[in-house]
């Protein structure tokens, strides 16, 4: 049996995967290890299971992406790019997990809580969910991220 929170990461990441198209490519930061994530806000399931897509928020993340050393920055529409602190953070996420302590688009501290998925895109892509201010495995509300301009392993070959 296919337990809850696979089920909505699952759903969650065929949504985003699916719908990629919708966005449109974001220039690389500089580094050849940054990585650009869109991610879209969910209120409910229900917002997942429509298919619309859109960047809620623009994460710009270089250096190691599974722990507390990376340089991430953060960006909600119509702002301007906010550094993100990272820190440890340990809630139960396979996957691995990280937080990061940055404002909100109203200047607010915020503590934001990354889960990264433990299932992998055969197109390379990394998936994650991001909650503010708690941590939780996949669960709405909150924002999915998928990676953007990420070739497969091997394909630059």
């Amino acid at each position: 049996m296919i337990g809850a929170r696979t089920l909505v990461a699952s759903t969650l990441m065929a949504v985003l995967a699916s719908q990629s198209r919708a966005y449109e490519a974001l220039p690389a930061a500089s580094g050849s290890e940054s990585r650009v994530f869109l991610c879209q806000h969910f209120r409910t399931m229900h917002d997942a299971e429509r298919g619309t897509v859109r960047a809620d928020l623009t994460i710009v993340q270089s250096g190691s992406l599974h722990d507390a050393t990376g340089q991430w920055t953060a960006q909600w529409p119509g702002q301007s790019p906010i550094a993100a602190t990272p820190f440890p953070a340990s809630f139960g996420s396979v996957g691995g997990s990280v937080g990061l302590r940055l404002q909100d688009a109203n200047g607010r501290p915020r503590e934001a809580y990354i889960s990264f998925s433990d299932i992998h895109a055969e197109t390379g892509k990394v998936y994650f969910w991001l909650n503010l201010d708690r941590p939780s495995l996949w669960q709405p509300p909150g924002y999915g991220c998928e990676s953007q301009a990420t070739e497969p392993p091997g394909a630059s070959e």
